[in-house]
């Protein structure tokens, strides 16, 4: 039972950590990329 509700806390913590660590390689990588694309869809 322990270990179920570790599980529960666990799996949902370590997807959020895997996507924020995935946004920040994308954005360390492509980040004026990115900011020069949004910047001509908003002009």
């Amino acid at each position: 039972m322990v270990l179920n509700k570790r599980q529960k806390l666990i799996r949902p913590m370590l997807v959020i950590v895997s996507a924020c660590m995935s946004v920040k390689l994308i954005y360390d990588n492509h980040g004026s990329d990115i900011a020069q694309w949004i910047g001509h869809l908003w002009s």
